[in-house]
């Protein structure tokens, strides 16, 4: 059994890795192309905030009053292609919420089974949050995006060695262009760590440092 599998606490072949993964492609394409083509069929006018992050778009900078550089980088990629009409402005959305997806299917994969990453990009592509942030340009869908290539860095940490740990680096920096980091990132990685099945010899050997007496264990209790 490889450390992959070890992690995973299983294996699935080369045939069930496939099909699950052309099953999330699927799934995401065609959410995909139905989304852009909403996108392009309603005629709904920018919001306020849409509005802000297109006249952004016009002026490209390494930052702006209240988001980082992201996403005015996305809408002038997407109407650099089509023009300012508001589909093209918006364009970016669902295409990155699908990338979302796919890296979700990724570390799924990475951390369990190719199985449970279908199901985890499944349900994250269906889930009603989603499908309103590939509706409109903002900076949730980018944050997402990056927040699970994150997630794929660090299941490639706990197997992988060499140029693979700096992955997680690299994702992190990236994560903070689309809007600030979340500072309670750290502490999640940290207990994920640590409750990953590689790590169950020191938990255990932890367990039995701070295991209290019998009869102490009874007064916190009664306690």
């Amino acid at each position: 059994m490889t450390r992959k599998q070890a992690a995973s606490g299983g294996a699935t072949s080369p045939h069930d890795d496939s099909r699950a993964l052309r099953m999330a492609l699927a799934l995401v394409m065609v959410l995909t192309v139905v989304r852009v083509a909403a996108l392009f069929l309603t005629p709904l006018d920018l919001y306020p905030d849409e509005a802000q992050y297109w006249m952004w778009s016009r002026s490209l900078a390494f930052g702006y009053f209240s988001k980082p550089p992201l996403i005015a980088w996305i809408i002038a990629a997407t109407t650099g292609i089509g023009g300012d009409a508001e589909a093209w402005v918006r364009l970016g959305a669902p295409v990155i919420q699908g990338l979302a997806a796919l890296a979700v299917f990724m570390a799924g994969r990475r951390l369990f089974d190719a199985t449970t990453g279908l199901l985890a990009c499944a349900l994250y592509a269906t889930m009603p949050g989603v499908q309103l942030s590939s509706a409109v340009i903002a900076t949730d869908a980018p944050l997402m995006l990056c927040a699970a290539l994150t997630l794929w860095a660090y299941a490639a940490l706990l197997t992988a060695e060499g140029r693979a740990r700096l992955w997680l680096a690299a994702a992190v920096g990236v994560m903070r262009q689309p809007q600030w980091l979340p500072v309670e990132t750290g502490p999640c990685w940290r207990k994920m760590t640590f409750m990953s099945p590689s790590r169950a010899p020191e938990r255990r050997a932890r367990a039995r440092l701070v295991r209290p007496p019998p009869s102490t264990g009874s007064a916190s209790t009664s306690c």
